[in-house]
């Protein structure tokens, strides 16, 4: 099994460039407590956050909110512009309706800019990115951000776009893979169960999985459980035995070993640490 690779934000806030010139995929499908703002600025990837898969072109927007679940893949070089943040910064500088307001944004998971949209957004980030290095008072461009993402989001309500509409069929077949699991994780039995509700060939839809995730349909299986599971040992006190059935295990000792090998720590430390972010660790198989 691989080494455990935690994800853990140094700061409440956070921004920077990326570029790979060659093919990468994100090594673990990975969740944190901040907010994301994901901006391909060029090239193209593909993203499975959640139970939704995007095809990304320059110009898109990803809007991760905390505790979801993602990993981007791509076989093409790209740059990307990120911003991370946790509600506790944006509390910090502003009353909690207007973070609210400025948080709504959010409730848009994929924007596609239009090229005036495009064009402010960069210069946005760039200012924001050099205040932030210069240690001056950044967030007022921080909240020009939110708001311009706010009305790229409302621009495209009104034109009734949604990130689903750039999906090639490939993408479709993971995406109803996917839902199906998260709606059904408590009770699916095999992967024979899946291909059939999906209308699809077995043997295809996990080739296709594997291929396009990095992750195998079981794998997938074990981690929607145990994202399910991470959600309830954060937000109650649901006994441990009681979670694992809940989430479709067939035992405490088995959920146990599961959500080690995924997570990389026990769900009695993760209880006790939930406001650590952490990493879904890649399939071996």
């Amino acid at each position: 099994m691989a080494e455990q690779d935690e994800y853990k934000p140094d700061t409440d806030f956070d921004v920077n460039i990326s570029k790979v010139g060659h093919k990468w995929n994100m090594g673990n499908f990975h969740y944190h407590n901040s907010y994301e703002i994901y901006y391909l600025s060029d090239g193209g990837r593909r993203m499975l956050v959640g139970e939704k898969v995007y095809e990304l072109s320059a110009g898109d927007i990803v809007l991760i909110r905390p505790n979801v679940f993602h990993r981007s893949m791509g076989e093409v070089a790209h740059e990307r512009y990120n911003i991370e943040f946790t509600r506790e910064f944006i509390w910090d500088y502003f009353s909690y309706k207007h973070s609210d307001a400025l948080l709504k944004c959010f409730g848009t998971e994929f924007i596609r800019l239009d090229d005036d949209e495009k064009k402010i957004f960069k210069e946005l980030f760039l200012t924001l990115k050099a205040e932030h290095s210069a240690n001056n008072l950044f967030f007022v461009t921080f909240a020009d951000i939110l708001k311009h993402l706010g009305a790229a989001a409302e621009r495209q309500r009104r034109g009734n776009f949604c990130g689903e509409d750039t999906l090639s069929k490939k993408s479709r077949h993971i995406g109803n893979a996917v839902a199906y699991i998260n709606a059904n994780y408590q009770t699916v039995s095999s992967v024979d169960e899946i291909a059939a509700a999906c209308f699809i060939d077995k043997s295809y839809l996990c080739r296709l999985f594997k291929k396009e995730t990095g992750m195998t349909l079981f794998y997938y299986l074990s981690h929607a459980r145990v994202e399910k599971a991470c959600a309830m040992l954060t937000d109650g006190d649901m006994p441990i035995t009681e979670i694992a059935l809940n989430c479709g295990f067939s035992s405490s000792s088995y959920f146990s070993s599961v959500f080690k090998k995924i997570i990389g720590t026990t769900p009695l430390k993760f209880r006790s640490e939930k406001s650590r972010a952490y990493s879904i660790m890649p399939d071996s198989k």
